[in-house]
């Protein structure tokens, strides 16, 4: 058994060879590679051109495993080969695509730490390279008539939201560009980090699942001191907050 190994995001291109990947192969019926006999497994790890094979092994139906795969890639599936031929190679040209999920924010309370149950937050994503640049992260939907380009993201009722595509593995800066009702806006960027090793999962009404990143993002109640109360805003006299004759203070 021969496996050909490449890294590709699926587009159409060169694909790169991938070293160092690692298979496990053993017999089906012995239900795991450490219980099959030394004959019926082997390791596969793959050489500068994506390149390994396996020694011979008996008749069979085997199980192809990946255990080791380049950083922020996805691993191959399981998948079965059956060998029924003497002498013949069974070669499979495997490609593993780059790791990618949905980000979703969620906002809070600074002091409660429950989410704020207000639409309007809105934000914007940066991806940070290693020097410290950034660049705004820009994503396509279609609202049923065309396709639109958006590089800000609106809180719905549930104080949440979540990108329209998926993200790169990377890190990515979060800055809060208009904040909730009552709420001042936090203007210090949260980092976060997506990579195969920290993500969530999560189901649509018809049972596909996805990968995602969950960012929190808190923020403090503002309030305006008034016929000296503290009022949430909006307060009696001032529908957008300090009238200029109050104090706004942040608690």
């Amino acid at each position: 058994m021969a496996i050909i190994k490449g890294m590709g995001n699926g587009t159409a291109g060169i694909v790169s060879f991938e070293k160092s990947a690692q298979f496990q192969i053993y017999l089906a019926s012995a239900g795991s590679y450490d219980k099959a006999k030394a004959t019926e497994r082997d390791i596969l790890t793959t050489d500068l051109n994506g390149y390994a094979k396996s020694k011979q092994l008996p008749y069979g139906t085997y199980v192809v495993h990946q255990t080791v795969g380049a950083d922020n890639t996805e691993k191959c599936s399981d998948f079965y080969v059956n060998v029924t031929e003497n002498g013949k190679t069974y070669q499979y040209l495997l490609n593993n695509p780059e790791f990618t999920a949905y980000l979703k924010i969620v906002k809070q309370d600074a002091k409660t730490h429950q989410t704020v149950l207000k639409k309007g937050t809105t934000y914007q994503i940066y991806k940070a390279d290693e020097d410290g640049n950034e660049t705004l992260v820009t994503q396509k939907y279609s609202n049923g008539n065309a396709i639109v380009v958006v590089d800000r993201f609106v809180t719905d009722d549930t104080g949440e939201i979540i990108t329209y595509e998926k993200l790169k593995a990377g890190t990515y800066k979060v800055y809060e560009i208009e904040g909730p009702e009552g709420y001042k806006v936090n203007k210090s960027p949260v980092t976060v980090e997506i990579n195969i090793n920290s993500y969530k999962t999560m189901k649509d009404e018809l049972g596909n699942e996805y990968l995602y990143a969950e960012c929190e993002y808190y923020n403090y109640v503002t309030y305006c001191v008034w016929n000296k109360r503290p009022w949430r805003i909006p307060c009696p006299t001032c529908n957008a907050g300090n009238d200029g004759n109050n104090t706004a203070e942040d608690n």
